[in-house]
């Protein structure tokens, strides 16, 4: 069990051995710079964000028991796709872009659903268009999660408003007052960092290749 950060609980296992056995699959998950351009122009925005994420996909009936975790309880077998499967993020976002197909007004990362809108009204009619999408596909919400009709809100790390997205204040913070890294793990995980916000870094190509190149040369810091 996987704590969660209301206190609640994940189930999941320890897929490490089915994962190297599983066939990757390369859909791409999407970046919300892919999205900016949708955002010109519009004043307030949406966000759902959804509660089952991939338990919403049945497990093929000939692989639940490739699925099965052993408990103190007893043997435990999952028919929806459970966390920590190899492909699973790639199987969700395939599914949710189909839910969504056609909405050019909505972005979806996972169980994240950014809805741009131009006024109250049409806001009012693409929520509405998006819920009743969700409903008829039996996807649930978390209606506490979710921020409806304002004109800045924060998404995926992003600041989102009528002039575009920026990375939020509190998550730039920590990288420029990042600790001089002491081990591999430490400079790997700054490198994570950066790359997150690669296409808002002037030069990013090069102080990366830079980084990069020293991390595959380096093995300790001194």
């Amino acid at each position: 069990m996987v704590p969660k950060p209301n206190e609640e609980f994940r189930p999941t296992g320890d897929y490490c051995a089915l994962n190297k056995q599983t066939q990757m699959d390369c859909y791409p998950l999407p970046h919300l710079h892919d999205f900016a351009q949708n955002l010109h122009g519009k004043k307030l925005f949406s966000k759902i964000y959804l509660t089952r994420t991939y338990y919403e996909i049945p497990v093929h009936p000939a692989d639940v028991p490739e699925t099965a975790i052993a408990t103190l309880f007893g043997l435990y077998e999952f028919l929806f796709v459970p966390f920590g499967l190899a492909c699973a993020a790639q199987t969700f976002q395939r599914f949710m872009n189909e839910v969504l197909h056609g909405f050019d007004f909505a972005f979806v990362y996972l169980d994240d659903i950014l809805i741009s809108n131009s006024s109250e009204q049409e806001d009012a009619t693409h929520l509405n268009m998006v819920l009743k999408r969700l409903s008829e596909y039996g996807i649930r919400i978390n209606v506490t999660k979710c921020v409806l009709g304002v004109q800045e809100l924060s998404f995926l790390g992003y600041l989102v408003n009528e002039h575009g997205i920026r990375p939020m204040p509190e998550k730039v913070v920590p990288i420029v007052n990042y600790d001089r890294p002491k081990t591999i793990k430490d400079f790997r995980r700054y490198l994570g960092l950066l790359n997150y916000y690669r296409r808002n870094i002037p030069q990013t190509a090069h102080v990366q290749t830079v980084l990069t190149d020293y991390n595959e040369r380096c093995s300790y810091f001194r």
